[in-house]
């Protein structure tokens, strides 16, 4: 006989009404300028803690991954060391560090300006070897072999790049601030629709009601070095986000915050490399 008071008719129904619901959820850690090699060590290693407690369906990279300092525009120190071989190296090993640690999860790799960097660089400089094979990021990357899916900037010079999550955008918006939340609030007023923006490496949030109801964008943080010698840094933070997308399209984000290389997340303390 069935209980008209209980919600299921046996533990096993329960059971698999649980399962059931799990999987209708799926769960997103999105996180970018990592700037390898003027990357924060101790900031990734956390995040990778994480990503491995957690078992996320799915992570992006939100952009500037590597800095290509090498091939920057900018001024740069003629002392340092390193070559555009080391920097791709380092990125490389991180990157083959983040699957085995990822195992099966589905890994998106968002083109940032940095990334960008290299396309610039040859259209400038040496135009006639463009599409030649081997001379892209992600074949440089082994992201191919390594199972991460690439997103590109689709133009000579950089411009938005994102990806579509349902009623979401991540991306690599190029669009900056100096203070925390007003990049967000720029590209909010252009797309009006709720995203998340990396490239400016603070960490704000901001929201807009609309006629069809209220959207919202989020700043990113960053996991590079928050004093890089490169230049002065404003309102920079340590940070990602974590977002949770039930299969009707609706979903909820949680910012994490790092402060002094700490962060607590689902009752786990995570500092020093340690939880």
């Amino acid at each position: 006989m069935i209980r008209t008071d209980r919600t299921y008719c046996s533990v096993k129904c329960a059971r698999r009404a649980r399962v059931a619901n799990a999987r209708e959820w799926t769960k997103t850690v999105v996180s970018g300028d990592w700037h390898i090699p003027f990357h924060c060590s101790e900031a990734l290693n956390l995040f990778f803690a994480f990503i491995e407690k957690e078992k996320p369906d799915r992570i992006i990279l939100n952009g500037d991954v590597a800095d290509n300092y090498e091939i920057s525009k900018f001024t740069r120190d003629p002392q340092r060391k390193a070559d555009l071989r080391d920097e791709v190296k380092e990125v490389r090993d991180w990157l083959y560090r983040l699957r085995g640690i990822a195992g099966k999860c589905e890994i998106i790799y968002i083109c940032g300006n940095h990334e960008h960097r290299l396309h610039k660089y040859i259209l400038t400089n040496a135009k006639e070897l463009a599409g030649l094979d081997g001379l892209t990021l992600p074949a440089q990357y082994h992201l191919d072999k390594l199972r991460i899916k690439w997103v590109p900037c689709e133009a000579d010079r950089f411009v938005d790049t994102y990806y579509a999550l349902p009623n979401l955008l991540v991306g690599h918006f190029d669009k900056t601030s100096a203070h925390s939340a007003y990049a967000a609030k720029l590209l909010l007023d252009s797309y009006g629709i709720s995203l998340i923006q990396a490239h400016v490496h603070s960490f704000g949030a901001t929201n807009r009601t609309l006629a069809g109801g209220m959207v919202a964008a989020w700043e990113g943080g960053c996991l590079c070095d928050l004093q890089p010698h490169y230049c002065r840094p404003k309102n920079w933070a340590h940070g990602f986000h974590v977002i949770h997308h039930r299969s009707d399209g609706y979903f909820s984000l949680e910012p994490v915050l790092m402060v002094d290389h700490k962060f607590r997340y689902g009752g786990t303390l995570y500092q020093g490399g340690v939880r």
